[in-house]
């Protein structure tokens, strides 16, 4: 028995039907794609190579440095705000946050990863930029249906659903977690849309302990993201191409 998902709209919007015909879906779509995963990852790369560069700092080194090398990327005027001035850590407050800063980063990155994507689809789907955000969930039954997920190739389902969309939304609920919940997830808010996803209640379970996300998991969800994304574009041009 398939799980429930939301209601496939098997027709692709005319917004993507036009810009399918003046060639702006093969010209910017591949290419913003590929831009935009190749920022992340090699964004994420410096990032974390950059924390890993602090923590072999001793603390106090760190807090005699910091103001100085905080107000040296400042570029405002104000002499209020300046960050040299209004810098306030001590070495206590460096010793307890070093181990923190990796998965801080990594939570960074999922969150703009999910942005990107998020936007990348509404374009696809010829959403309005102005209107109301949409789930991914709807999101994807316009611009690559269930019955388009499932269909093709049975070695890439998992519990009856593509691996890439079940991914894709752990990455939108853990997103929506760092973002409203302080990066818990908590089990009554996650369940019923991971469920609708495929996901079984063990899974679940094991998702809801994942209570720090790892560059392991940061780079799980940019490969989702990158077969998701390239899966619903070719949908949408097929679809085109067939009209």
């Amino acid at each position: 028995m398939p799980c429930y998902s939301t209601p496939a709209d098997s027709q692709v919007t005319i917004a993507a039907e036009l810009l399918y015909a003046v060639g702006m879906i093969e010209d910017d779509y591949h290419a913003r794609l590929k831009s935009f995963l190749k920022r992340v990852t090699q964004q994420g790369y410096l990032a974390l190579y950059a924390s890993s560069l602090v923590q072999k700092e001793g603390p106090d080194a760190i807090a005699a440095d910091l103001p100085q090398r905080l107000g040296a990327l400042e570029q405002h005027v104000d002499p209020a705000l300046s960050v040299k001035k209004n810098v306030n850590m001590t070495v206590s407050d460096v010793r307890a946050l070093l181990p923190t800063i990796p998965n801080f980063i990594v939570d960074l990155l999922i969150v703009d990863l999910e942005a990107n994507l998020h936007l990348f689809l509404s374009d696809l789907a010829g959403i309005d930029r102005s209107a109301t955000a949409q789930s991914f969930e709807n999101l994807l039954a316009k611009v690559w249906p269930r019955d388009a997920r499932t269909k093709p190739d049975k070695t890439n389902l998992e519990q009856g659903e593509h691996w890439s969309y079940r991914q894709v939304i752990l990455l939108s609920v853990i997103r929506n977690a760092i973002v409203h919940n302080g990066g818990h997830l908590d089990l009554l808010r996650v369940a019923a849309r991971l469920r609708d996803a495929c996901w079984t209640d063990d899974e679940i379970r094991d998702v809801v302990r994942m209570r720090e996300r790892r560059i392991d998991d940061l780079f799980r969800f940019k490969r989702a993201v990158r077969t998701l994304a390239n899966s619903a574009l070719l949908h949408v041009e097929t679809s085109a191409e067939q009209r």
